[in-house]
């Protein structure tokens, strides 16, 4: 009869209904307790929701009782014999289990069976993380309650119930020994010896557990979210989860469309969040993509991330803002929070973190993830999760690779809004329109499968500015190299020149490994030369190589006596291609124009203290910092000239700071006099007069071979105007009105 069957009594429910109540009101005198047993009978129907004929059914099985109590007053451990101490019989539940083997009645082993027969149905265990599930009707939840220990002294309760049975059957000595029985069991020993033998009977995996990625627990059924139909729930599905939302597709949001429209004035960026949202719904993990919804701030991401969190229940949760922020004392229990999730929102990231990258594709890559919680083994389960994050602050991804950049999604929430236009009430409407938000995903979901994701040229454009901030060596190769075919450049003059470009720029540099291995990530090949060092081929330094007609190659410097330039007896202007002349070797004047041309070309600031133009004072054994042949990067035009006043000459220690000093004023003076020299003061004037001709060959070429670079003689016109003054108050006007001219 506790399984339902109602032959006995010819198909008569309500008589079924009485004679189970009278059986469980012998062992219980309280009414809200003979009500919870009879709900998990197999008798509960509608019916028994009908509160006149709960009550009466209820009332009539415990008036009854006395009469039944009268018949067994002499059975020991009865509730006629043994009432609780509130005077009530003790509490009973379960069916009477099937007839056991004799020698199991009376032991642990025996009360298993029991718990089995009495629960099975809705008990699983899962050894893995040790931890119970119990079914309430839509969900397998994880017991946090003691559920099943109750269900334990209900089952040990009801041995009572087979003594009864057996006095009745004339089985006087078994009867006692079942009373005696039923006494032992409702010690703490036995009842936990119960559930433990119980558990082998009940097992299910962690891979068993919502493995249907297309079925959508809702509050009013299961929704299968390929066809959109909703059905009953049911134990066999094993689903964990549930949205506390009553599903119905005709159900509208129109606060929450207003919102959305409001934060996200784009049609196809907010159709794209609709198709993306739809796609997290379901467990599957095809996409590999990493939205990140990026705004300055009071722009609604976080109100909307947290309205769908609410919708979606235990299919959402909300990551640690660092989950994936690259950090020292990351924990693997924070992976085993992500088993079966849907909807995973990070949100807020602090200014200037950066990606963990190799988690960032283990977690949206669809790969079999191994986690572990506190106190457990480590297990292994198929990813259902997909990761939206909301920041303020871009994180850094340092990776150029194609991996990480496939991933990330950029959706911008451009629209700032006022703080008189902002309401404090927001999210509560949006909670009031739960429904109506569920229904909008679902509707996003079947558009996603139609459609796909397609992310709009908004989200586009946003990713691609995203991931050049992020490219720090495209940022430098554009900046201070050249490409092509027939250019090539010496490894190490050109890390220097990266890692001075770096730290100019405030980025953090790689290292010299990586930073190779990336430049031939990008197709820049690596060969030795005829003296076997390592060069790069397609770029060299700017400096350099940037001018292929040989127009902006530095000359040699004049002597102090000799003509301006552009006069008739100027050395002439180098010229022929670049490549006919890249491996000449360097003459003593080239050696003489790269010194001058590093002590000039680090005039950035005023007042710093400037390196010495000695040549016997350049680095020993830095093949990277001496002339070479001219595809190799000079010093002066690629390297020194990268560098801030207060970084050219930098003490190694404290203690020969003082004697750095003395010599940077030194080099600051000899600086001074060579920029006074007639040649230079005359050069000075070209360059200050060819300002804004940015093609004037001579001034170019002047400004290349002074301060390193041709495109740099605008950011120096300052210390022209100084030297060019410092020169008229020497007494060498008519030097100075020659160069003017």
């Amino acid at each position: 009869m506790w399984g339902g069957d109602t032959s006995g009594y010819d198909g008569d429910d309500s008589r079924a209904d009485l004679a189970l109540c009278s059986m469980l009101a012998f062992w219980t005198g309280d009414e809200h307790q003979l009500d919870r047993l009879f709900r998990r009978s197999g008798l509960y129907r509608e019916k028994w929701e009908r509160a006149d004929y709960r009550e009466r059914t209820i009332r009539k099985a415990i008036e009854d009782r006395a009469e039944r109590w009268a018949g067994l007053a002499g059975v020991v451990g009865s509730p006629a014999a043994t009432p609780d101490t509130n005077g009530h019989a003790a509490n009973g539940s379960g069916p009477v289990p099937p007839t056991l083997p004799q020698g199991t009645l009376f032991t642990d082993v025996g009360n298993a069976r029991r718990y089995f027969d009495a629960h099975g149905p809705d008990l699983r265990y899962c050894w893995p993380w040790g931890k119970w599930f119990v079914y309430d009707g839509k969900r397998w939840a994880v017991d946090q309650a003691g559920e099943v220990q109750r269900r334990a002294k209900d089952v040990a309760v009801c041995i009572f119930q087979e003594a009864a049975d057996a006095a009745r059957a004339g089985q006087a000595d078994l009867s006692e020994r079942l009373a005696k029985h039923a006494i032992r069991t409702q010690s703490a020993t036995s009842i936990e010896n119960m559930i433990k033998l119980a558990k082998p009977d009940v097992p299910v995996k962690p891979d068993q557990l919502d493995r249907d990625p297309w079925r959508l627990n809702v509050k009013n059924g299961t929704l299968d979210l390929e066809t959109g139909e909703l059905r009953e729930h049911r134990r066999e599905d094993l689903i964990t989860k549930l949205a506390p939302v009553a599903y119905d597709p005709n159900t509208k949001a129109p606060t929450w469309e207003a919102t959305l429209a409001r934060v996200m004035p784009d049609p196809e960026v907010r159709a794209y969040f609709k198709r993306l949202v739809g796609y997290a719904l379901t467990g599957d993990v095809s996409e590999h993509v990493l939205p990140v919804l990026y705004g300055t701030g009071a722009n609604g991401k976080s109100t909307v991330l947290n309205t769908l969190l609410a919708a979606l229940g235990d299919y959402g949760m909300q990551a640690p803002p660092d989950l994936l922020i690259a950090k020292r004392d990351a924990h693997p229990t924070e992976l085993a929070d992500l088993f079966g999730q849907r909807f995973v929102a990070s949100i807020e990231v602090e200014d200037g973190r950066r990606f963990a990258e190799s988690l960032v594709k283990q977690l949206t890559g669809g790969d079999r993830i191994k986690a572990r919680r506190m106190r457990e083994d480590f297990w292994e389960f198929d990813p259902t999760h997909k990761i939206i994050m909301a920041v303020n602050h871009k994180p850094v991804i340092r990776g150029t690779d194609l991996g990480i950049w496939r991933r990330i999604h950029l959706v911008p929430f451009t629209e700032t809004i006022p703080p008189e236009e902002q309401d404090k009430r927001l999210p509560e409407k949006l909670r009031a329109e739960l429904p109506g938000v569920l229904a909008w995903a679902v509707g996003g979901c079947m558009e996603w499968q139609r459609e796909g994701l397609q992310p709009p040229a908004a989200v586009r454009a946003a990713t691609d500015e995203y991931r050049q901030e992020m490219d720090t060596l495209a940022a430098f190769i554009s900046e201070r190299c050249v490409k092509g075919p027939n250019l090539n450049v010496q490894a190490k003059p050109l890390y220097d020149a990266y890692t001075d470009w770096c730290e100019e720029n405030g980025e953090r540099y790689e290292t010299s490994k990586r930073f190779y291995q990336q430049l031939i990530e990008r197709g820049y090949e690596k060969d030795k030369d005829g003296r076997g060092r390592v060069r790069y081929y397609g770029l060299t330094l700017r400096s350099e190589d940037d001018d292929p007609g040989g127009l902006l190659t530095p000359p040699e410097p004049p002597k102090d006596d000799a003509p301006p330039l552009g006069d008739e007896d100027a050395p002439p202007l180098p010229s022929g291609p670049t490549s006919e002349r890249k491996h000449a070797p360097p003459t003593q004047a080239e050696g003489a124009t790269t010194q001058r041309s590093s002590v000039v070309g680090s005039l950035e600031e005023p007042g710093q203290a400037l390196p010495s133009d000695d040549p016997s004072e350049a680095p020993r054994g830095d093949p990277g910092r001496s002339s070479g042949p001219s595809g190799a990067a000079s010093p002066s035009l690629g390297e020194t000239a990268t560098k801030t006043p207060a970084e050219v000459g930098r003490p190694e220690n404290a203690s020969d700071a003082h004697k750095a000093d003395n010599k940077g004023k030194d080099a600051g003076v000899r600086a001074r006099e060579e920029l006074r020299k007639p040649w230079a003061v005359r050069q000075l004037g070209l360059i200050r007069d060819g300002r804004d001709d940015l093609l004037n060959p001579t001034a170019n070429t002047v400004a290349c071979r002074l301060f390193g670079s041709p495109h740099r003689w605008r950011e120096m016109l300052p210390f022209v105007e100084q030297a060019i003054a410092d020169d008229g108050e020497g007494g060498t006007a008519q030097t100075n009105e020659e160069g003017r001219r």
